[in-house]
């Protein structure tokens, strides 16, 4: 049918799952929280979950922790020493 000039392809479009967003302007401002549950020390110990706290603004890493498990207490007990640290939480 194409051949025969009958009917022509559509182009597809092409679908983004992610939208790109404009950075924070000030540090602070957005602190990204990512968990990764990994064997991350082998056979040398349990499984556990790496949190890392990241600046929108930089992507400096506030701060990175081993917890047993992102569910339950894992991100607030986690985020609570940096925080207080640099004067936050209040």
């Amino acid at each position: 049918m194409m051949d025969a000039g009958l009917w022509k392809a559509k182009a597809r479009k092409i679908y983004s799952h992610h939208y790109s967003r404009e950075r924070r302007e000030h540090v602070g401002e957005l602190v990204q929280i990512d968990g990764s549950y990994h064997a991350w020390l082998e056979e040398r110990g349990p499984k556990a979950c790496l949190l890392v706290f990241a600046d929108d603004a930089t992507s400096a890493i506030l701060a990175a922790e081993f917890v047993p498990t992102v569910w339950g207490s894992g991100i607030p007990d986690s985020d609570r020493p940096q925080f207080e640290a640099d004067g936050e939480t209040d």
